[in-house]
């Protein structure tokens, strides 16, 4: 029991660790960069009764050539450590509806993956853009794509704002909880961090952006991604929907929360992350509001990857060699799905789900820098997916 105890403070130590960064890079950078292809808009999202944020990049060339129409791909965000800090404001407290913007440099790295030639091209143009570690992008895309697909086709990219939800609609119904009009915090939880975002996701937020945006609306050319969390609610998402989106990039992610929070580790990570609870329970005002399993499978990637009646969606996963997150028993969360995988008659990508450390790609731990890296690859992946450039080996 000692080292499921040892391993759980280890995990603890960690999250505490990411909370003081994530506070001290949203000072730093979250708000400090504009970008001219990126708007910052919101809508009003009816399945949580609520306005919400998003960030969205439009292509270059999208004010100009107005008769052309784009693929899109979603990218959602990880769970937000700081947000339940009341020492932290609200805005301060938001700091990952900000990530995929101020760390993973999103906008300054898809204009040069639409615009470069080749990888000589797009390292200097990475590196011109100032995105951190370029070299890292550049490698990672020529391993999994030694015949460069460069420029990869345009597309429009959407980050919304998850809050700390999982991306996943609460057994109780409620369209918020903790309600917005009430307290700040109840029971740890800040206002607002859960609700039906399920719904919000693959209903409201693609019925805006494809209503006001000049989208291909049509789940052929429509992807979605996510990290952490994040990783977790796309998978959940596409296998859930694949009549809304075609293909999915999971990173640093888990797809057995079954097996997940009826473990030690789980356990302890559910812990650090009070949302998980309440959204999967019954009871979820109490103190300690237990689990509907039942309910917890129909949301658990892999119980919903068996029930899959598809074999027209493309799944892409990995995470480094160093993650502590997916990474728990030697991955066994990603040699689980792995099977059910194969078993469904599907493939995945990449070929090795686990990726080596380097220095460049933060020592392929559960990182921005990781995450980063990983950028090329995972456009390349939705463009391949969408039929817009050649299988990697061609």
């Amino acid at each position: 029991m000692s080292f499921f105890k040892n391993r759980i403070h280890l995990i603890s130590a960690v999250c505490v660790s990411m909370v003081l960064f994530l506070t001290v890079s949203t000072a730093i950078s979250s708000f400090a960069k504009t970008h001219p292809n990126v708007k910052a808009a919101s809508f009003y999202a009816e399945a949580l009764g609520a306005e919400k944020d998003y960030y969205i990049y439009l292509p270059p060339g999208y004010e100009e050539k107005t008769d052309s129409e784009y693929p899109s791909v979603y990218l959602l965000h990880g769970y937000d450590f700081a947000r339940n800090n009341p020492d932290l404001k609200d805005a301060m407290a938001r700091e990952e509806q900000h990530h995929w913007i101020a760390q993973e440099q999103v906008p300054e790295v898809a204009d040069c993956l639409f615009t470069t030639q080749d990888y000589g091209a797009l390292l200097a143009c990475l590196a011109g853009n100032d995105v951190e570690f370029p070299e890292a992008i550049a490698d990672d895309m020529r391993d999994e794509y030694p015949v460069c697909p460069l420029p990869l086709p345009p597309m429009i990219i959407v980050m919304p704002d998850g809050d700390s939800s999982f991306y996943v609609n609460r057994l109780d119904g409620k369209k918020t909880w903790p309600p917005l009009d009430g307290p700040e915090f109840v029971n740890g939880i800040r206002k607002g961090a859960t609700g039906q975002y399920e719904t919000y996701i693959y209903r409201d937020l693609v019925d805006h952006i494809d209503s006001t945006y000049r989208t291909i609306d049509s789940s052929k050319y429509r992807g979605i991604g996510g990290f952490s969390m994040g990783g977790i609610g796309s998978m959940n998402i596409l296998l859930g929907h694949p009549d809304v989106f075609c293909s999915v990039t999971s990173l640093s992610a888990v797809f057995t929360l079954s097996d997940l929070l009826n473990d030690p580790l789980g356990q302890g990570l559910d812990k650090t992350t009070p949302e998980i609870r309440s959204v999967f329970s019954d009871n979820p005002d109490a103190e300690n509001p237990g689990i509907n399993v039942k309910y917890l499978k129909r949301n658990d990637p892999y119980y919903r990857l068996k029930n899959l009646k598809t074999n027209s969606v493309h799944i892409y996963y990995d995470a480094g060699s160093a993650d502590f997150f997916s990474g728990m028993y030697n991955f066994r969360t990603f040699r689980k799905f792995q099977r059910g995988i194969e078993k469904k008659g599907l493939t995945s990508e990449p070929a090795n789900h686990i990726i080596p450390a380097r220095e460049n790609n933060g020592k392929g731990m559960h990182t921005g820098r990781y995450w980063r890296s990983r950028l090329g690859v995972v456009f390349a992946f939705h463009a391949k997916s969408f039929g817009l450039l050649p299988g990697k080996d061609e």
